[in-house]
């Protein structure tokens, strides 16, 4: 968690998290990030009903071992 706060303060600018507007998973990213390095690196948290839009037709899982013809199964991998 340490490697990633300092990964995300080294990126230009103002680091923005963007989450799914229906599914906001990032409370555990959140959770993980302030029991093991005591901040949220990021500048804020912004929901994106585009990105919502975008990702309910694609897999989630970008790698090759992931993909399936079952696409609820790729989208837990």
């Amino acid at each position: 968690m340490n490697a990633y706060a300092s990964w995300v303060r080294r990126l230009p600018g103002r680091p923005v998290f963007v989450t799914d507007t229906a599914d906001p998973d990032y409370l555990f990213l959140y959770w993980y990030l302030q029991r093991f390095t005591g901040s949220w690196p990021f500048a804020g948290t912004r929901g994106d009903a585009e990105l919502h839009r975008r990702l309910a037709c694609t897999t989630l899982c970008p790698l090759t071992g992931c993909r399936t013809t079952d696409a609820a199964l790729a989208r837990t991998s």
